[in-house]
């Protein structure tokens, strides 16, 4: 078990005893202060930290990488991580989210930080790594752990503001080509050699010279107590000499890309110097754009149209048939480098010779594609499987051993929308599609898809086709969309899909959906059309016949029409006499609602008045009186001549309710009439002579004794009743 602390490192659990982790590993973890952690493939730890970005660990308790500000963290202060099914790891750090390919093949590191630089060299020496910028010379500690690599930090090297061009180790000693000129490192600075021009490039000759390309033309350097010092310059030759390489002594080629191609020879004493230049009459395709590089030994050019070497019995270059399987109008090749690695126009990759079938293989890696300084294109072998890349942004750690192109790619249909004016969406998101074809009207006949893959990237391809208009795939794109227009009716099926940079295809996404017929399209469009002129034709000959009976038939609707109207005029002398007898009964029973009110407050005051008489006769005559003022009989009276009249403004109410429900009391169908007059309980209470809380439990009663249901209102029943 592995134990992380904030401030005092890592510590491990094994056979119930807690150890701390390797001491070189516990001192990292300390000192960058843990946030968070994460267990990654393989056994391995992602831990974040707060001034440190993220170290990775594996199972043995090693550092095998740090990623911070210089390698694609947005920020040293990681607050959480995660990983995805893609092997990616995401970190949220205090200035934003980042995303690092664990699983992937790169690995890019800026040795000057925030700033970037365009990188033009690099190279090791005495287990130290140096890389050239435009800013200056910059060094870090390397080391190799398992198939990775792990820097400590890189330094600026003190005298080395500037461009550097080019990182030669010679000797065991660090030779640096710089705008200002020729450079030794020396004491973990740079020493200037001598007051030259500008300097591309070192290279060694015989004995104990060097040979130095400049700005101005190749000089002479020679070696004296451990440095070298400058000798002599090549009379006669002020090409810049960036380009420069020697197969054998007394011999250099130089190529310059708008120049040509040049051949220097010289005696022992580099004197007598010979100047050739090769071009078309040298075999070459153009004197333009070739470049020249030791292959073998052989003076090999990258032309325009191919690759050429140097064919000494003819003295002519001739196209060498060997680089045909990576050089073609596609992928023109522009460097060629030893070790088999080989930079085209659109493809990077290395040639393996089979040593027992002398056959080659040629090793591709996509992901380098264009990320070269234009130009300047250079690379570094660290080891057979891992090469370093300067690009116009640092350095990328390129390990092709590692599994980045084994996740199998996929794509998605993530928007369908119209592309008419309102943009209507009919499909947002990841879900599924509709098990049923969507149908569009004949006027909805452009559509739009928008896709994309989970593990997309920059370098992913895509390509499509709608069936019912087109068979084929399109060519592959970047693009992220397609939109079709003017459809004609009929069913379709987008068919999308995606390849990644390694070649692998996805499975299909498909979306199906059908635009309909315009109407006069349809069937019944073409049946009333036929109908039409089938009408048309009988017309001709039926129309002196039917004009009889047209206006027979109009005199016949204008008496219809006139039987209508003195319905309608009847109808409404009803309508007219209905209202007049509700009005009558809503009079009535206004009447009744305040006469009531006036007889029961009249009783309430003489109930009062009794209560504070003393005389015991007076009590007994008042008694009387507030006997007659709550008699029933009146009461019913009352009610007896208001049924009378509700009952033939309501077709019978009150009798069709005791037929139906013979178990409502009088009381009952009293408040059933209110109700249906859309009477509140305020105006009810005092019909009934009870509180409004005796009419809400009068309603509860009701409703149960006619058992309705508890989504029937009481109310509505009654007035639709």
């Amino acid at each position: 078990m592995l134990i992380l602390t904030e401030q005092d490192g890592a510590y491990l659990i094994l056979d119930n005893i807690v150890r701390r982790i390797k001491e070189t590993t516990f001192d990292i973890i300390k000192r960058f202060r843990v946030n968070c952690a994460v267990a990654i493939s393989n056994g391995q730890f992602a831990i974040g930290t707060q001034f440190g970005g993220i170290v990775i660990i594996d199972q043995y308790q090693e550092v095998i990488s740090i990623y911070d500000k210089s390698n694609n963290l947005i920020n040293n202060d990681v607050r959480s991580l995660s990983t995805d099914a893609y092997g990616n790891l995401w970190a949220g750090t205090n200035n934003g989210i980042s995303k690092l390919d664990l699983a992937g093949r790169i690995r890019v590191f800026s040795p000057d930080g925030d700033k970037q630089s365009s990188t033009y060299d690099i190279a090791c020496a005495n287990d130290n790594l140096y890389i050239g910028t435009n800013t200056g010379l910059y060094r870090t500690g390397i080391s190799k752990v398992g198939m990775s690599y792990m820097h400590d930090g890189f330094t600026k090297v003190p005298g080395s503001d500037g461009q550097i061009w080019g990182i030669n180790v010679i000797d065991d000693k660090v030779l640096i080509g710089h705008n200002d000129g020729p450079y030794l490192l020396e004491d973990g600075s740079l020493r200037r050699l001598a007051d030259r021009p500008g300097v591309w490039k070192f290279i060694s000759t015989k004995d104990e010279y060097l040979y130095v390309g400049t700005y101005t033309g190749v000089d002479i350097y020679k070696w004296h107590f451990g440095a070298p010092i400058y000798y002599k310059s090549l009379e006669g030759f002020t090409e810049s000499s960036r380009i420069i390489i020697s197969v054998r002594e007394n011999e250099i080629w130089v190529s310059h890309p708008y120049r040509g191609v040049y051949r220097l020879t010289h005696n022992d004493q580099f004197e007598n110097v010979i100047i050739e230049k090769y071009g078309e009459a040298g075999g070459l395709p153009s004197g333009l754009g070739n470049y020249i590089f030791d292959i073998n030994g052989i003076p090999t050019v990258t032309a325009s149209t191919g690759v050429y070497s140097f064919d000494r019995v003819s003295n002519v270059f001739k196209e060498n048939t060997n680089f045909h399987m990576i050089d073609s109008d596609e992928h023109n090749v522009r460097r060629l480098l030893n070790e088999g690695y080989y930079i085209a126009e659109h493809e990077v990759g290395k040639l393996n010779i089979v040593q027992e079938s002398k056959d080659t293989i040629r090793e591709i890696y996509p992901e380098l594609n264009d990320v070269f300084v234009g130009g300047f294109e250079n690379l570094y072998e660290l080891d057979s499987n891992t090469i370093l890349i300067c690009t116009d942004k640092g350095v990328i750690l390129y390990n092709s051993t590692n599994n980045g192109g084994n996740i199998a790619p996929n794509v998605e249909i993530h928007e369908v929308k119209l592309a008419t004016r309102d943009n209507q969406v009919l499909h947002a998101g990841y879900g599924a599609f509709p098990e049923d074809n969507v149908v569009l009207q004949s006027n909805e006949n452009a559509i739009r898809f928008l896709f994309n893959s989970f593990n997309h990237s920059e370098r992913s391809k895509f390509r499509y086709r709608l069936i019912g208009l087109e068979e084929e795939w399109s060519d592959w794109t970047n693009e992220l969309s397609k939109e079709y227009n003017n459809l004609s009716h009929g069913s379709y099926s987008f068919d999308v899909q995606t390849a990644d940079m390694y070649g692998t295809t996805s499975v299909s996404k498909s979306y199906s959906f059908e635009i309909k017929a315009p109407w006069y399209l349809s069937s019944v469009a073409k049946l009333l059309v036929t109908l039409l002129f089938v009408g048309g034709l009988l017309l001709i000959y039926i129309v002196p016949r039917k004009k009889y009976k047209t206006e027979t038939k109009v005199l016949q609707l204008a008496n219809q029409q006139s039987e209508e109207e003195i319905e309608i005029l009847k109808s409404q002398q009803l309508e007219s006499e209905i209202v007049h007898k509700n009005a009558q009964l809503a009079s009535s029973t206004l009447h009744l609602v305040q006469k009531n009110e006036t007889i029961n407050k009249i009783r309430t005051e003489i109930e009062s008045v009794r209560k504070t008489v003393k005389d015991p006769e007076a009590k007994k005559e008042l008694k009387k009186v507030i006997s007659v003022l709550s008699d029933d009989e009146r009461l019913e009276d009352d009610w007896e001549s208001f049924s009378v009249h509700f009952d033939q403004v309501h077709s019978d109410f009150l009798k069709r309710l005791k037929a139906q429900y013979p178990e409502l009391t009088r009381k009952d169908r009293k408040m059933a009439a209110y109700l249906r007059m859309n009477l509140s309980t305020k105006e009810i209470a005092p019909l009934l002579g009870i509180s409004a809380r005796g009419v809400e439990i009068g309603r509860y009663r009701l409703r149960k004794k006619m058992e309705l249901d508890t989504g029937v209102k009481l109310r509505n029943y009654m007035v639709e009743y």
